[in-house]
């Protein structure tokens, strides 16, 4: 008998626990078996695959995941179609996380640095763990650092730092600080938006290559489909580099960087200067503004001179999304200038001006999450409070820092001088699954579980709409291949400080047994009793309530010209060679987390077809002047540093800007890692928004300078030198009675136009060589 989803999840919820009654909540018809026993079968080796639904925090966070087990071992990972977030699209770095934790360099025991000139050497797990006990004491300073999130993991490190009166604070390489800020002032919330795009006329974006790498990819590639095959829609994208949102877009705008503030204003300028939208949405718009600030400051014409941009796109752009349901978007490199947060709260102004708030095809407000045993922040700490707290560092007023799920010596700039600042901490203590430059700092390295092995729950970013919880629930032991000696970082917290919890999977079951208890019976999960309830989370890979969201409030704006709206690049050397913007941008190996992956090596950027190198895309009629070839090997030069990389000549990309991928060049990895190409991140200068703090990652000026010599591009796009093809020797047909000979002989014709072929083209290859 075949099953729908549905049906399959209504008898498959009659378990031993207990019945349990799964809600649609508008997910769409797809069969699905998704696995939940009431105990993990953790012993389990059979020749039948097993499904389980989970989540992953740090490598696509918010997305639902299914995960296939085969015989104890992870085989495969894709989207979850019933997760509201992606709806079952994927990421294309799932299946890199396979590889990191059978992956051959995977660290297995404890190491210890007993001096900080010293080298590492590993230490008994029992010899480890009075160190670190002795380094994590009450009378100690502590600061703990981990990726941005807010989950299980968040809470845990929120309440370890308090017990000690330390801080807890996070990073991001490429920061969205300013986005979060910009959406607070206008929306009065922390939580971004769900953009709706899969039920818009219109998307506007700008800086936000939401189709590929921006945010929630997965979930935002699903609404494109979704957006294309409707009314296909039309998307207009503003950023200086060609990105696979730009190049699926129908109208890429490219302006000179740092100026996107102005196009938004100019789009508005055309909006209420023709009156395309009611006469209330624009006295709204104008309320806070200064009075002919924007009617008679950005007139397109002008607009066109400063940023680049021709006033006629600029008029189609405002025509088009005052019509129908329409987007505006904002992040990625408009946010990260030292004008980011004014550029940004600008272009997300104008969902005001058009009334898209709370529409659908429109900007939803999400709800605030509230969870007793989830903590910690989506919004990743800014330079400015690095700043600070690295200053703490170096003057030696912290004892004791731990850190997990970033590599802090690799990820920051070189004007920070974060391995000179962890010098002078006495005790670093570092998780990590694979060796890499902040765990080469470190004074103890612990090994640890990934998310296949551990527990853990989340509130993914952004939010669809409505309430949701993300489940991460183990799928393979521990003790299984490759993970000897691995250690849960929340477990080991609630050691060292048991007044936090038992462990980490009781911390979980609470935050879904306090669901349980405050859902009224609603929500996608409705059980008789909490392990029931349990059980079904577990085959569902969370639980959502569509009926928790957010109403919209008044929007009150502010006057964003209270905000720094001119953007300073850092100084570069011109005795050096040519000036150059630089734009550093994410590919499949994020920020170096994948670079010990051959399946994230070997993904092609999806607009050079580039792996496996750093490249450097800079415009073709610039390379040409400058004398630059595809693979030309290039030095860039900033005021914290310089970089070699190969030259990728192309049309696109604006005049005077390089764009600079990151996640290579770490000095210490895995063998598919190490030394291999450069590490872009090191050479951006320090600088910030002066509003926000905020990094301006894309605020640094470079100086270009050619290495001479040249080597291969790894791509895969391009040109292949063809070369005739020799026909094959027919396969010798025996008839009843012949022998082979006989065969031969019958088929001599055949066998000797095959030679006088060879023997032709031999002579042809030999005149060629001697023409050469």
């Amino acid at each position: 008998m075949k099953l729908n989803r549905r049906e399959f999840l209504s008898l498959s919820g009659k378990s031993a626990a207990g019945a349990v009654i799964f809600a649609a909540c508008s997910i769409p018809e797809k069969e699905l078996i998704v696995q939940s026993p009431v105990d993990m079968p953790e012993d389990l080796v059979r020749g039948i695959d097993t499904w389980y639904a989970t989540s992953w925090n740090e490598g696509a966070s918010g997305d639902g995941i299914l995960v296939r087990v085969l015989e104890g071992r992870v085989k495969k990972i894709k989207g979850n179609p019933d997760h509201p977030v992606n709806r079952g699209a994927a990421r294309s770095n799932y299946d890199s996380a396979i590889q990191l934790h059978y992956n051959p360099d995977r660290l297995h025991d404890h190491k210890i640095r007993r001096s900080k000139k010293g080298i590492l050497s590993n230490i008994s797990k029992n010899d480890a763990n009075k160190l670190i006990s002795e380094a994590t004491s009450k009378d100690k300073k502590i600061v703990v650092v981990t990726n941005p999130t807010r989950s299980t993991e968040g809470w845990v490190s929120e309440k370890f730092a308090e017990s000690r009166g330390g801080r807890y604070l996070t990073y991001e390489a490429l920061e969205e600080s300013n986005l979060y800020e910009a959406i607070y002032d206008i929306f009065e919330t922390n939580e971004i938006p769900h953009f709706d795009i899969g039920n818009a006329d219109n998307v506007l974006s700008f800086g936000a290559d939401w189709i590929e790498n921006w945010i929630s990819p997965a979930g935002y590639g699903d609404a494109f489909g979704k957006l294309r095959s409707g009314n296909r829609g039309f998307i207009a994208h503003v950023e200086p580099r060609f990105s696979l949102t730009a190049a699926s877009s129908d109208l890429w705008v490219s302006p000179t960087p740092g100026k996107e503030a102005e196009i938004a204003l100019s789009i508005a300028n055309i909006i209420i200067k023709e009156k395309l939208v009611p006469d209330s949405q624009i006295k709204d718009f104008l309320n806070k503004f200064p009075e002919g600030k924007v009617e008679f400051g950005y007139d397109p014409n002008d607009v066109e001179t400063r940023t680049g941009v021709s006033a006629k796109k600029i008029h189609e752009i405002a025509h088009r999304i005052s019509k129908g349901n329409s987007i505006v978007i904002a992040g990625g490199s408009t946010s990260a200038y030292t004008n980011g947060k004014f550029n940004t709260y600008v272009a997300f102004s104008l969902n005001v001006l058009i009334g898209s708030i709370g529409k659908k095809g429109g900007v939803i407000l999400n709800p605030e999450i509230k969870s007793d045993y989830i903590g910690g922040d989506a919004k990743p700490s800014s330079l400015k409070e690095w700043q600070e707290e690295l200053a703490q560092w170096r003057a030696g007023y912290v004892d004791t820092v731990i850190i997990k799920g970033v590599d802090l010596a690799y990820s920051m700039p070189n004007s920070l001088d974060v391995r000179g600042a962890l010098a002078n901490v006495e005790n670093v203590i570092s998780f990590g699954n694979i060796m890499n430059e902040t765990l080469d700092a470190s004074d103890i390295i612990i090994p640890e579980t990934t998310f296949f092995e551990e527990w853990g729950s989340e509130i993914p970013n952004p939010l669809p709409g409505y309430k949701t919880i993300s489940l991460q629930q183990p799928v393979v032991v521990k003790e299984g291949p490759g993970a000897s000696g691995a250690v849960s970082y929340v477990d080991k917290l609630i050691d060292l400080e048991p007044s936090i919890g038992s462990s980490n999977k009781s911390l979980v079951k609470k935050v879904f047994e306090n669901e349980y208890t405050n859902s009224e019976n609603t929500g996608s999960v409705i059980a008789k009793n909490k392990t029931s309830f349990m059980n079904g989370v577990q085959q569902r890979g969370g639980f959502w309530n569509i009926n928790e969201i957010k109403d919209p409030k008044n929007i009150r704006l502010k006057n964003p010209f209270d905000y720094s709206d001119v953007n300073s690049f850092s100084e570069t050397d011109s005795s050096y060679g040519e000036e150059f913007h630089l734009i550093p941008f994410t590919t499949t190996l994020m920020d170096g987390k994948l670079s010990n992956s051959p399946w994230a090596q070997q993904s092609a950027d999806g607009i050079t077809s580039a792996a496996w190198q750093t490249w450097v895309e800079i415009n073709s009629n610039q390379a040409k002047e400058l004398g630059i070839k595809e693979g030309d090997i290039i030095f860039l030069k900033s005021d914290s540093g310089e970089i070699k990389c190969l030259a990728y000549p192309h049309p696109a990309v604006q005049p005077g800007t390089l764009c600079v991928p990151t996640g290579q060049g770490t000095l210490k990895g895995g063998r598919y890692s190490s030394d291999r190409g450069s590490n872009v991140l090191k050479i951006l200068s320090g600088k910030s928004d002066e509003e926000s703090g905020a990094f301006a990652w894309a605020s640094t000026k470079v100086s270009l300078k050619r290495a001479g010599g040249n080597e291969k591009f790894p791509k895969f796009e391009g040109n292949v030198e063809a070369f005739p093809a020799e026909p094959g020797v027919p396969v010798l047909v025996v008839a009843p009675g012949q022998t082979a000979h006989e065969a031969e002989e019958e088929n001599h014709h055949k066998y000797q136009e095959i030679l006088n072929f060879r023997k032709h083209h031999d002579e042809e290859h030999n005149d060629e060589e001697h023409n050469d």
